[in-house]
């Protein structure tokens, strides 16, 4: 009995701490100070969800029956982490590219612009 026991409370730690993961990720996908784009951000929201379910399941119980579920959380897991790794990599390959925008090249005084929105004209 004891056994029993012992597997019931890592299934339960094991639940609390996805969900607090799948909280920190979804802290992450909503602050402003996470500087991500689009493929990382669906990375980190599919990572949130995986998190999120697993942590129920485990919490929960899981039967033989509904182990299926729990595959299917790991396979959303493993899609955020893909879409994490992507969006890494596209990141890291766009980081050497020339600057394409005027304001990249000229300094902003705004006696120089007068096209500029509070410049002034000679």
């Amino acid at each position: 009995m004891a056994g029993a026991e012992v597997i019931t409370m890592i299934e339960v730690f094991n639940g609390v701490v996805h969900l607090v993961l799948g909280l920190v990720l979804v802290a992450a996908v909503l602050s402003k100070k996470v500087k991500d784009g689009i493929v990382v951000k669906a990375g980190l929201i599919c990572l949130a969800l995986a998190f999120a379910a697993a942590g129920c399941m485990l919490i929960n119980g899981i039967e033989w029956g509904a182990a299926i579920y729990l595959a299917r959380a790991l396979v959303l897991q493993s899609i955020g982490l893909l879409l994490l790794v992507l969006g890494y990599w596209i990141r890291r390959r766009r980081a050497g590219t020339p600057l394409t925008r005027i304001s990249d090249w000229v300094d902003l005084d705004e006696s120089d612009l007068p096209h500029v929105s509070g410049g002034r004209k000679p």
